[in-house]
């Protein structure tokens, strides 16, 4: 069965889902995007030449199309026979009410749903194999969404954060790769003592970074909220509100204006706010206590002076 699967670059779960994909499927050509944004234009040019034809199923993970491109999706049989997508940020919770193919599952507290969660229900119902069923896979399957959940905090499951750990260290073809053969191999250690070596020494030198970045927090009131804004990596976004949390127990928002991927990421700190709308007054998206938007030439100045001046 030849299989294509757009996904999410930036973080484990979207990686997740490749890693599943390749434990199910024979041929599998995976396609990773930054944002919603790239996706639409990756799936545009994919129908427009006709490229769909060629697969048995499209599945796409960690990111919703346009509602633009799902009613183009739906109008086509053939396409909507073959396309799924699944999706679990609050602010396309719409779609999946709307599209038949789209399943949108929103779960919010504990036991949080993630996109590679939702795909390992349905690769498990659809298409069952003994590397689905092993115990590693349903760790890594676990991980990731403790990880993408945040939940692995509460819960003290430092292994689901450690996995963000492996993929920024190595990169994604390394994390793809090295979590395919893992599942493969059955691991009965998840990590062996060479891979707590490389996550000791990622998190040292996170550390120094993340402290760096620190000592130019600005801090500011805007009603009841309080910002913690900040120029800095992506990459470091979930180690860095952590950091804040624990520190800095005014903050109730960070805002890290991505200067390496043109992106602010929103998170709430405590849970008191959502985050969600502020990003979507800004064309993005996400979570409610985790969103992001991307940093534009039409929006770059007032996210500025709205947050760091």
């Amino acid at each position: 069965m030849k299989i294509k699967l757009f996904s999410h670059i930036s973080d484990p779960d979207g990686l997740g889902s490749v890693v599943l994909s390749l434990l199910t499927f024979d041929k599998v050509d995976y396609q990773l995007c930054k944002k919603n944004e790239d996706l639409n234009l990756s799936i545009l040019s994919f129908l427009e030449k006709e490229k769909y034809k060629s697969y048995d199923a499209i599945y796409v993970c960690d990111l919703c199309p346009s509602k633009k491109i799902l009613d183009l999706i739906s109008q086509n049989e053939l396409l909507k026979s073959k396309f799924h997508v699944f999706d679990h940020h609050e602010s396309m919770e719409e779609m999946g009410a709307t599209y038949d193919f789209v399943t949108e599952e929103i779960r919010i507290g504990e036991n949080g749903s993630c996109a590679t969660a939702i795909f390992y229900d349905y690769l498990l119902k659809n298409y069952p194999n003994e590397h689905l069923n092993t115990q590693t896979t349903k760790t890594f399957v676990e991980l990731t969404r403790l990880h993408d959940t945040w939940e692995w905090k509460p819960k003290k499951e430092e292994r689901a954060y450690d996995l963000e750990v492996i993929f920024h260290k190595f990169g994604v073809d390394f994390y793809i790769d090295h979590f395919y053969r893992k599942c493969m191999n059955q691991d009965e250690a998840f990590f062996t003592k060479k891979e707590e070596a490389w996550i000791l020494e990622y998190k040292e030198e996170t550390k120094n970074y993340v402290d760096l970045l620190l000592d130019h927090l600005v801090i500011k009131k805007e009603g009841n909220i309080t910002f913690g804004s900040v120029l800095g990596l992506y990459d470091y976004r979930n180690v860095l509100a952590d950091e804040i949390s624990n520190t800095y127990f005014e903050v109730d928002v960070l805002v890290l204006i991505a200067i390496d991927s043109y992106t602010v990421s929103f998170r709430s700190l405590n849970h008191k706010y959502s985050v969600r709308k502020i990003a979507e007054s800004y064309d993005g998206g996400g979570h409610d206590f985790a969103a992001a938007c991307a940093l534009k030439k039409d929006n770059r100045s007032e996210l500025l002076k709205r947050f760091m001046l």
